[in-house]
């Protein structure tokens, strides 16, 4: 029998979330989140509103990733810079990035590099 009345009846509800769930538990200072505490205790299922914020913000991310996306392509047919939209030498041969832009990436780039050694 395995209802709320049987005897293992919490060892199979933790068993349960134990597989299907996760906690991600956040601590909050009582001075300078007391906007957040707030906020937290006026909500009856703060868990769910804190899933739709999450939500909304992955959407969100997700359509500026898109009109950037569609924005250098477009810059890319016209033959500008993805970046700043000039237009020279390099962006006119066919390359996605100015001299300037191409410049600063390699820079960034090894920048990058030197940090991670």
């Amino acid at each position: 029998m395995n209802n709320r009345n049987s005897k293992n009846h919490t060892a199979n509800v933790k068993n349960y979330q134990k597989r299907s769930k996760r906690l991600f538990p956040i601590m909050c200072d009582i001075k300078g989140d007391a906007d957040v505490i707030e906020w937290f205790t006026s909500r009856k299922n703060y868990s769910g509103e804190v899933r739709k914020l999450v939500r909304d913000s992955m959407k969100k991310k997700e359509r500026q990733n898109k009109a950037s996306a569609e924005l250098r392509a477009k810059r890319r047919e016209q033959k500008i810079c993805i970046f700043c939209a000039n237009q020279d030498e390099r962006t006119m041969s066919g390359k996605s990035l100015c001299e300037s832009c191409f410049t600063r990436s390699q820079e960034r780039q090894r920048a990058r590099k030197n940090d991670g050694v």
